[in-house]
């Protein structure tokens, strides 16, 4: 080590040795480098979020009890639809649905909902995530967001507007 550099013994352990101090005037092949910073975890998704709980109702087809086509258990809500469902509304135009409508119309500000959704193998054309826009200027969708799977390459999922976001969602317990 060259004479001009101040030397430290490292306290803690005394077979350590000189440990050279960097200097300006010191050539950087005689400086140590500087102790690494202790690692932190990633981010969360959810950090600067803050949980809400939010009321909501339930859509249903029109004919059968709640029971018929929802259970809870163990903090999970299970819902589920067949195509040979009643409307959830006498008269409705809509598809078959069993859902929970969320009571919250926001016209500001961010909101992150996030679930794990099981997608069972051969689902096809259902819609298992919407959020509706609560003003829609005229010519504009009602709809800022769609999910649908299809039963293509191991079930498909896709906005509305056709984007795929993940192939293989059939039972994977999440998408």
């Amino acid at each position: 080590m060259p004479p001009h550099l101040p030397t430290l013994t490292s306290p803690e352990d005394p077979s350590y040795g000189p440990v050279p101090v960097c200097c300006p005037a010191a050539p950087r092949s005689h400086c140590r480098p500087p102790p690494s910073p202790p690692r932190t975890p990633p981010a969360s998704p959810t950090d600067g979020w803050r949980k809400t709980s939010f009321t909501y109702s339930w859509q249903k087809p029109w004919n059968l009890d709640l029971g018929d086509r929802h259970s809870y258990s163990g903090g999970v809500d299970r819902m589920w639809v067949y195509a040979t469902d009643e409307l959830f509304q006498e008269g409705s135009s809509t598809d078959p649905r069993t859902e929970m409508r969320w009571k919250v119309d926001h016209t500001t500000g961010d909101r992150m909902w996030d679930a794990d959704v099981h997608l069972p193998c051969g689902t096809d054309g259902a819609s298992f995530v919407q959020i509706l826009r609560s003003v829609h200027p005229s010519g504009t969708p009602a709809t800022d967001i769609m999910l649908n799977i299809y039963k293509t390459n191991g079930g498909t999922v896709r906005r509305y507007d056709g984007t795929v976001l993940k192939t293989g969602a059939y039972d994977t317990g999440s998408t």
